[in-house]
């Protein structure tokens, strides 16, 4: 399933690729029997999951959300937690005290459950609240295909089929189908659901029913491998699968699931076939699952199929990626050989995870409770301005550690790798780390250069890209005056929130200053997106507050000396600023100069006082004509120095 049903993303996506004699063609548990329309004050409602995948699956963080027939917010109705799981080729069932078969998380109060018997829609979400599986019913608006039709009655229930072909006879209890499992799935709940309008036909289930179906998975003629075999976490990889018939067999259809994680165009053209035997063949895409029809290969004969431009789950692991193969007019078998691809760790660019949409919320692959691993230098560490959180920078960006208590303290200097999961707070994207994969590569390494930054850029720190390079990269604030009263600072361009109080054993005077820190997002009052304001500077200590004549409220006094910082904005196209400091009164002159030395405008030319200046150039030469695109030096000359820096002009 593929695509975005009312605010929940479905994935995880299946297609009908046999029937019950082959085993189950799905990989992810489902809602297998729902009861939404109880007898009159009796608490029976119930939702039935099964697993038709051959390993455990724990629900712990799973949920199961209602939403009413027409419009209307998803409701959580029940969340499951460590002690629940799903076995094997089992079952799991909530719902009310009255159900014939004891529910293994069990509502007490038919309030709690309140299902619509005329129309409605259930949903089960993961931990990650990424939809699973959803049924709807009764004309319910946003189904997975068309909603499941009635008439219903009191008591009855609608059951997910086993195959194609079952029917309310087939799944009644003691029918063909009703220890053939639950696994059909189009994502059509119309195709896959049968009705049970008789109270005897349901047939709710628990952990401790009997596992369904017990089979054997047959192995199908033919045989297939992939290439490469090895890949590394987001590489982006085309995989090339070799196939291969028997002497015996002949093959007229190919089917190729893709594992969940694993990002793809998900559609025909970004499928290439390579042999003769695809010359009639015609590719078709249903949510994770590529279908090839019309083929012809037989009697030892290969072609190759290549899934182009693939992008590898965010987390070490093997995926296996099934291949099945239909002669004409059979069903459908799994291939021998191995398709498994191995995703190999490494260290995530820390700017892949400040990726967001519209409302700042993490997009996928990075999405909030995804596991990664990120390598850096600890820019904050613990105790510095909270103890709550430490940060972590490389060459792309930064991120919050988040940790309470710290079993590990990272101090300030430390350069380490470590794998967590991605969580957000009031806007703050950060990690949860799993302290016991943290290794640690060195003590007191020097630290990245603070990246200047205006008042105004910081509190334009979410980009209209969604993105937030700069949320948790090490910062400096270049003259700002700091406003102890209201907690904020300011320069030209506007003001900054400055993340600050005497709890963090910083007592913020008032003035002008150079302050370093980190940049932050809090968003005040409750967690709720949209997350693209609220961002500020956080000094880390006193001597991350530097006065003009650059005395250290933290540290010692350095040498007086003649700034000139980075013109904003560069490059630029009518205007950009300049600001400058010049340690004492006297004559300052700033000229703009080309790259063959050759001085083409003089901006400022006069005597000024001590302290933080701005001055302003167009892009015009002393005549006032506009210059070309290209490279260009500003210089301040000062009694007591020179400085020089380079801008770009664009046209």
């Amino acid at each position: 399933m593929r695509g975005i049903t009312g605010s929940m993303v479905l994935f995880w996506g299946a297609a009908s690729i046999g029937n019950a004699s082959l085993g189950q063609p799905i990989n992810h548990p489902v809602i297998s029997e729902l009861r939404f329309f109880e007898h009159k004050d009796v608490n029976e409602e119930f939702v039935e999951l099964y697993n038709p995948t051959v390993k455990e699956i724990p629900l712990n963080k799973w949920k199961l959300a209602y939403k009413k027939k027409t419009g209307g917010e998803w409701r959580i109705k029940a969340v499951f937690g460590p002690d629940h799981a799903i076995p094997p080729h089992g079952f799991f069932l909530w719902g009310g005290d009255k159900v014939a078969l004891q529910p293994d998380a069990v509502e007490s109060s038919r309030y709690s459950i309140n299902f619509s018997g005329t129309g409605g829609h259930v949903a089960l979400r993961d931990s990650s609240d990424r939809v699973v599986d959803l049924a709807a019913w009764g004309g319910g608006d946003s189904p997975e295909g068309n909603s499941i039709p009635g008439p219903f009655i009191e008591g009855g229930s609608v059951e997910r089929k086993a195959n194609g072909s079952s029917t309310v006879l087939s799944m009644i209890p003691q029918g063909a189908d009703a220890t053939a499992g639950n696994g059909f799935d189009t994502d059509d709940n119309r195709s896959d659901f049968i009705l049970h309008n008789h109270f005897a036909e349901t047939n709710p289930q628990n952990v401790s029913a009997p596992r369904e179906p017990e089979w054997t998975e047959p192995q199908g003629s033919g045989s297939c491998s992939v290439r490469p075999g090895t890949v590394s976490i987001l590489d982006t990889v085309s995989l090339r699968f070799t196939v291969r018939s028997d002497n015996d067999s002949r093959f007229s259809e190919l089917i190729i699931r893709i594992p969940d994680g694993w990002g793809w165009t998900f559609r025909p053209g970004g499928v290439g076939l390579d042999g003769g035997c695809f010359r009639n063949s015609g590719v078709t895409v249903s949510g994770d699952t590529v279908r090839i029809a019309g083929l012809d290969l037989a009697a030892q004969d290969s072609g190759v199929v290549t899934l182009m431009s693939m992008v590898a789950p965010a987390e070490a692991g093997s995926s296996e990626f099934p291949v099945f193969s239909s002669g004409s007019g059979e069903g459908f078998s799994p291939i021998r050989g191995s398709t498994t691809v191995f995703v190999t760790a490494e260290a995530v660019p820390i700017a892949l995870l400040h990726r967001n949409d519209g409302q700042g919320m993490p997009l996928s692959p990075f999405g909030a409770g995804t596991r990664v691993m990120i390598s850096g230098k600890v820019t904050a560490g613990y105790g510095t301005f909270t103890t709550g959180q430490i940060f972590v920078q490389d060459a792309t960006a930064a991120i919050a550690m988040y940790s309470t208590p710290f079993p590990v303290q990272p101090a300030t200097g430390d350069s380490v790798t470590v794998k967590g999961t991605i969580g957000q707070f009031r806007g703050m994207t950060g990690i949860s780390p799993d302290w016991l994969t943290l290794t640690v590569h060195g003590h007191g390494r020097p630290l990245p250069e603070p990246k200047d930054m205006t008042c105004a850029q910081v509190g334009r720190a979410f980009l209209a890209d969604g993105s937030e390079p700069d949320e948790g990269r090490l910062i400096r604030i270049r003259g700002g005056t700091v406003d102890a009263g209201s907690g904020t600072i300011s320069d030209e361009t506007g003001a900054a929130i400055l993340f600050s109080d005497s709890g963090d054993g910083i007592s913020m005077p008032s003035g002008i200053f150079d302050v370093t820190g980190i940049l932050t997002q809090v968003k005040p009052g409750a967690d709720e997106a949209p997350y693209t304001t609220d961002y500020g500077i956080a000094p880390r200590s006193r001597s991350d507050l530097v006065h003009p004549d650059r005395s250290g409220l933290g540290g010692f006094p350095e040498a007086i000396r003649t700034d000139l910082f980075q013109n904003c904005p560069n490059p630029f196209n009518q205007e950009t600023m300049i600001r400058y400091r010049i340690p004492g009164a006297g004559s300052v002159r700033i000229a703009v100069f080309d790259l063959l030395g050759r001085e083409v405008s003089v901006i400022i030319s006069k005597r000024q006082a001590a302290g933080i200046h701005t001055a302003r150039w167009n892009g015009k030469d002393d005549a006032g004509r506009p210059l070309p695109t290209g490279i260009y030096l500003i210089r301040l000359r000062t009694e007591t120095g020179i400085k020089t820096l380079k801008c770009l002009l664009l046209r």
